[in-house]
């Protein structure tokens, strides 16, 4: 009933941000010894890896690598058969992975995510981006070909089926591995009553170079798949 569960962190330069992530993560209401927590750190320098290493039930990594070759590294040390993915800006309810577990024995459910929040709503920019990014969710049906990695929970197997993250994509190798998933007839299933609070970027220049970011790297995608760009 209660499957054994590798959750995986990705950080770099989180300090404001990753312990309370790594709380969340640790009182989740799910049996004692069922979760195994993961940092993937890229090589922060600030004080995100010793605010990892105060908890001594958390394993940390800190090597400079983007963050679909951390998950891969990471694939090589978990213990367990589902992959959990939430970012280090990121933080969930008690209830989110007992929520969300049960969604993995429908028909070709190879993933499951919850719905998304926003955990700076003080900050009048990060409240107008969360607006946008909770709606979006909000259109979300029962399953969907692609989410993102904030939040999620994966079968090991079938990423391994489908040859790991895209470690060419520092952006969008979430969409990459989704559209290769939909493509052999797995969907990732979608549990709005789990519920993942994301800490938005809290200014326009912070916003506007993680958009330029992410636009580069959709180009890539699109050149990559080109069905995605239709």
């Amino acid at each position: 009933a209660f499957p054994k569960v590798s959750i995986i962190v990705a950080s770099y330069n989180s300090q404001d941000t990753l312990e309370e992530c790594l709380k969340s993560i640790l009182e989740q209401d799910y049996p004692e010894g069922c979760v195994e927590i993961i940092v993937m750190d890229g090589g922060s320098k600030d004080n995100t890896v010793k605010i990892a290493q105060q908890y001594p039930s958390v394993r940390v990594y800190s090597i400079p690598i983007n963050c679909p070759a951390a998950y891969n590294y990471a694939m090589r040390v978990v213990s367990h058969p589902i992959l959990g993915f939430i970012d280090s800006d990121a933080k969930v309810e008690r209830s989110w992975l007992r929520l969300l577990i049960p969604h993995l024995e429908e028909p070709n459910v190879v993933g499951v995510s919850g719905s998304i929040d926003t955990w700076n709503n003080n900050n009048p920019w990060a409240r107008n981006i969360g607006f946008e990014l909770k709606n979006r969710y909000l259109r979300i049906n029962k399953y969907i070909g692609r989410i993102a990695t904030m939040n999620l929970l994966l079968k090991k197997a079938v990423i391994e089926e489908i040859g790991g993250w895209d470690e060419n994509l520092p952006s969008q190798y979430d969409t990459d591995l989704g559209f290769r998933m939909s493509v052999r007839g797995y969907k990732i299933a979608y549990e709005p009553k789990a519920i993942c609070y994301h800490y938005n970027r809290p200014t326009l220049g912070a916003f506007y170079r993680q958009q330029r970011q992410y636009g580069k790297n959709t180009l890539k995608l699109y050149f990559k798949h080109g069905s995605l760009a239709r």
